[in-house]
């Protein structure tokens, strides 16, 4: 009687909802399916990607938009190239540009950098195009990736928003990519199948005779460089989108300074009385710092050790929430030492500042703030990103401090302070694109300030505040950047202007990889000739998950890459027999 009762209000009910609510075994029900009572079928359910109410939030496009929007339809296949401020509206020219495709029974990709993205994206898409839009990144479970691709295989959808992996998605007519954020770094991938997104996605379009649509405030130099010279269509957009919307006002702090009057706080006093102010007027303030954890290395102030991963011979990382090391390569953890394994002294402490750290000292010295954090520790759960993508728009937040994930895309009309906590980080590292990575970072997050209508203001802390890409960062001056960035290059013969082939010799044991690998490099001078402009010498890499690593980079002129990769390709086959035993593989920087 019951389940006759349970059915009578709700007509039909999954089994395991029923049996569950009602508290019984599946016995009376079955036995209520023999006399003909109920019917037990199977159905196919479709997994939800994202529990959001979507509502249609476009807007009629400026004129600076429309003419863009009208060229690239206009426009015959070929690859177009978005140079415009944070805020101008590229995302309103996408909506017009998916409409106008699947208006005419195209279908449209739209990629994305992070997974933080999506869910800002998706809103906007399923608010114009409802149910006829797929979700695809990573952190679906296998069952909702399953579903997603099935609904893009029937053509259920029009529409594919999703991270790299989403230029695959298997459409019948596809006409048009579009990649959002293009300058981003997360669109190479790395591992056992190497791929550059944009790179397919271009490829793929010029296959099918469509269109790719690169968007960026900060475009990738290399690409920027094809716009310029005529390789790719280039369109700007010079204003914010939103009227009466300005860029913020951009402050610069030398941190040697603080030190010199005594502040050895991890904010200035600029910060601290910024943040201060925007607290008491109830506006909100994101604090970025691209390092997670607590502290980014322990050391022994005696002896000078440093405490390393065993597997990949990297420094580990404090996460002062669990009170381990955890090495950000291999997620490998130890437990904090008391004494430094290497000289036996007490005096062995954290150095460095995380997010973590950061979010501490937030709760600390503005203890009435609501404070979140979003970094890869934090955005662990399927719906992570989802949830603190609503807090924040429902102002259910005062404070956001994360890494990179929250620089881009991301669009908080009550978001009024930036504060970028170290701007030096990327300045460093071993990489000719090392300036072009901070100019992008600090332009990328300044432009989450000031996207409504309340004047926005950014606070830049430094140690080297008279870099050029700090400098340029702070006017918001992309031209400027390209022009400097792009004559050093020349002159250091980088790309645009060459070819970076970089040769990994990988191999669980060290002993004759060394021997290997300077082994290939010779055999490979004595039949290079003069097709190459210079090559490193052979560089031994850390050891990433007990893998031992050397490298090696040569650079050619454009024209040459293909003789090039046929020399690699001979020295290959002619040692096969030594190099079977080693993991070799080829990245090319700039195809």
């Amino acid at each position: 009687m019951l389940v006759i009762e349970y059915l009578s209000d709700k007509r039909e009910s999954p089994l395991s909802d029923m049996l569950r609510n009602l508290k019984i075994s599946d016995s009376p029900v079955k036995t209520l399916e023999s006399k003909g009572l109920l019917s037990i079928y199977k159905s196919r359910v479709e997994r939800k990607t994202h529990d959001v109410k979507y509502e249609d939030s476009s807007h009629s496009l400026n004129m600076e938009q429309l003419e863009i929007y009208n060229s690239i339809i206009e426009d015959r296949a070929g690859v177009s190239l978005i140079h415009g401020l944070t805020g101008s509206g590229k995302t309103e020219i996408y909506l017009k540009l998916a409409k106008e495709i699947t208006s005419k029974g195209g279908q449209v990709i739209v990629l994305l950098p992070e997974i933080g993205l999506t869910p800002q994206m998706i809103e906007r898409f399923k608010g114009v195009f409802k149910d006829r839009v797929a979700v695809m990144h990573s952190k679906l479970s296998l069952g909702q990736r399953y579903d997603s691709w099935q609904r893009i295989k029937n053509g259920d959808v029009d529409i594919v928003v999703g991270a790299r992996s989403a230029v695959f998605a298997p459409f019948e007519n596809l006409k048009m990519i579009i990649v959002d954020e293009e300058h981003d770094s997360s669109y190479r991938f790395h591992n056992a199948l190497r791929y550059d997104a944009i790179d397919i996605a271009i490829k793929r379009m010029e296959i099918l005779s469509g269109k790719t649509v690169l968007g960026s405030a900060t475009p990738d130099i290399c690409h920027y460089y094809l716009a310029k010279i005529g390789k790719y269509k280039l369109y700007e957009l010079k204003k914010r989108a939103v009227k009466g919307a300005r860029l913020p006002k951009i402050n610069i702090v030398d941190m040697r300074d603080e030190l010199i009057r005594g502040n050895t706080s991890i904010f200035s006093g600029l910060l601290s009385k910024q943040i201060h102010e925007k607290l008491k007027d109830k506006e909100q303030i994101i604090l970025f710092l691209n390092r997670r954890g607590f502290s980014n290395f322990v050391s022994c102030r005696s002896c000078g050790y440093v405490i390393k991963c065993d597997n990949c011979d990297i420094s580990m990382t404090y996460h002062r929430d669990m009170d381990i090391l955890r090495c950000h390569y291999c997620g490998s953890t130890k437990r904090l030492v008391k004494v430094c394994p290497n000289c036996g002294s007490k005096y062995i402490r954290q150095f460095g500042v995380g997010t973590q750290r950061v979010e501490e000292e937030v709760q600390k010295n503005f203890a009435d703030a609501r404070v979140l954090r979003m970094d890869r520790d934090t955005m662990t759960q399927k719906n992570s990103y989802d949830e603190t993508y609503e807090k924040m728009k429902n102002h259910e937040v005062d404070i956001l401090v994360g890494t990179q994930m929250l620089a881009k895309g991301l669009d908080f009309d009550n978001v009024t302070l930036v504060g970028v906590v170290a701007a030096d980080l990327s300045l460093f590292i071993s990489d000719y694109r090392a300036n072009e990575t901070t100019f992008q970072l600090l332009t990328q997050v300044s432009g989450r300030a000031g996207r409504g209508k309340k004047e926005g203001e950014v606070v830049i802390q430094s140690y080297n505040p008279e870099n050029y890409a700090v400098l340029f960062a702070k006017k918001a001056d992309y031209i400027g950047f390209f022009n400097t960035e792009i004559r050093n290059r020349r002159e250091f013969n980088y790309p645009p202007f060459v070819k970076m082939v970089n040769i990994y010799f990988i191999s669980k044991e060290d002993k004759y990889l060394d021997q290997a690998s300077h082994l290939f490099l010779k055999d490979l001078g004595k039949i290079l000739k003069d097709i190459y402009i210079e090559h490193t010498r052979i560089i031994s890499l850390p050891k990433i998950k007990r893998q031992h690593r050397n490298k090696c980079t040569i650079k050619v002129k454009p024209d040459d890459l293909q003789s090039l990769t046929d020399k690699i390709r001979e020295v290959m086959q002619s040692n096969e027999k030594t190099f079977e035993k080693y993991k070799i593989y080829i990245d090319i920087e700039f195809i």
